[in-house]
């Protein structure tokens, strides 16, 4: 019999009704399941606490298990912590919170910016329960006639993936999620006058570490348990098969592999400014990578970090005071830029 309970942020218990279907896996085909699922018939609070109880079914133990070859047999009602869930359609977003949705409004060296960062995917129907389709359009765009040329604040991409899920392991200790799948991608300058369309084969990689885990605690300044983000890390290999370029920009080469890693962290709850009485939760949005182009030898890198300023009192909107600094050869022409940009940033 499986019973399970929720308790909410208020701290208030509920119990929840029966589950629709409950499956397992056997990960590594030795007869013994290793993980199982529970699909409920009501939808589920992300900010939520749920609680799992197993009890006997008469003779039949709550849980069975193996540990090294020895057989342990649970006759008492179990007690199992499922913690924070998510949606099975939203899994995948649930984990990559650097790449929630936001938009931007600020300016910086190379004039204003307007910065529009959307995402969203869902269950690809008929791909079995791992498959994933997946969006994300970035648009940096600058009503500045001469910071358009630039590729920070001038710069539009769009990527399209259909991604299947190949690894899922969870110990509480070294967590590690991976999708692989194909993907399609156009990039371009403001004015268009630059851009490349390529398709290819993409994988992320969700890593909630221990090492993780230590160095976000390391970098906080103050004390809390705020959580610690995973690292998501993007391995890419793609073919340019259109592209143009004005006069001056080289061409790109056929063949692309590419590498991304996106960390966001807690700095400080709660930090005092100064000349400003208001409190303001501070993060850390970590953005490196690097694109090889194997024909020509070349390797462009990319980083930026980006510090949000978020004030407790709106807390609840994710509004926050971003600084950016951005430095690198960026696609779609690898023209190299340097630049530091300042605004106000809304996730939803």
């Amino acid at each position: 019999f499986v019973t399970i309970t929720t308790t909410d942020k208020n701290g208030n218990e509920t119990s929840l009704p029966a589950p629709t279907t409950v499956a397992a896996r056997d990960g590594d085909n030795d007869g013994w399941v290793t993980v199982i699922t529970i699909f409920l018939p009501v939808d589920l609070d992300t900010n939520a606490i749920y609680k799992v109880q197993l009890r006997p079914d008469g003779d039949k133990p709550a849980l069975t298990y193996r540990v090294d070859g020895v057989e342990t047999r649970i006759t008492r009602p179990l007690d199992l912590t499922a913690g924070k869930i998510a949606k099975a359609d939203a899994e995948f977003l649930e984990k990559s919170a650097p790449l929630k949705p936001s938009f931007e409004i600020g300016g910086g060296e190379d004039g204003a910016l307007l910065a529009l960062h959307w995402s969203t995917g869902g269950e690809a129907k008929g791909w079995g329960d791992y498959g994933r389709w997946f969006a994300s359009v970035d648009a940096n765009l600058s009503p500045d006639e001469t910071a358009s040329d630039s590729l920070i604040t001038g710069r539009v991409a769009g990527d399209l993936e259909g991604l299947w899920r190949v690894i899922d392991t969870r110990n509480g200790r070294n967590d590690a999620t991976t999708f692989l799948g194909v993907s399609a991608n156009f990039e371009s300058s403001q004015d268009f006058d630059n851009w490349d369309a390529s398709a290819g084969v993409a994988s992320w990689w969700y890593l909630q570490l221990h090492a993780v885990r230590r160095l976000g605690d390391m970098l906080r300044l103050s004390s809390d348990d705020a959580p610690v983000h995973p690292i998501a890390l993007k391995l890419a290999a793609d073919y340019v098969y259109a592209s143009e370029r004005e006069a001056g920009n080289s061409d790109p080469e056929d063949i692309q592999l590419s590498a991304r890693l996106l960390w966001l962290n807690r700095v400080c709850t709660g930090a005092a400014l100064p000349f400003m009485d208001a409190r303001f939760d501070v993060n850390l949005l970590v953005d490196v990578g690097a694109t090889w182009e194997p024909g020509g030898g070349s390797v462009h890198p990319e980083t930026r970090l980006n510090l949000e300023f978020q004030p407790e009192k709106f807390k609840d909107a994710d509004l926050s005071f971003a600084l950016t600094w951005a430095k690198g050869q960026f696609s779609p022409t690898f023209a190299d830029e340097d630049a530091f940009l300042a605004g106000l940033k809304l996730r939803f």
